[in-house]
């Protein structure tokens, strides 16, 4: 699954991750990811002038913690999880 935006949010709620994975992209907009917290998948997400965070989700991180960088498997990894925005904020959100 693909969504892209220039000037705007998305919100995004997938009930499984695919073979294909997810790819979200905006330049000027947040982006919200709920998944179920059972998601197996390798989680790359990265905010250049905003923040990543995790709510009710356990990724784990190859590396130091960042604030605008996430990195790492969620329940053992998976199909790829890429997220990127310039202006914006990351969450991404269990359910």
């Amino acid at each position: 699954m693909t969504a892209s935006t220039t000037n705007g949010r998305l919100e995004i709620e997938v009930a499984q991750v695919a073979g294909g994975g997810v790819r979200l992209e905006t330049t000027n907009g947040s982006i919200e990811l709920r998944l179920p917290r059972s998601a197996k998948a390798d989680v790359r997400a990265r905010a250049v002038n905003g923040g990543v965070r995790t709510s009710d989700l356990e990724v784990e991180s190859s590396g130091e913690p960042a604030r605008r960088r996430v990195e790492g498997r969620l329940n053992g990894g998976g199909p790829l999880i890429q997220i990127s925005t310039v202006n914006g904020g990351i969450t991404l959100i269990g359910r």
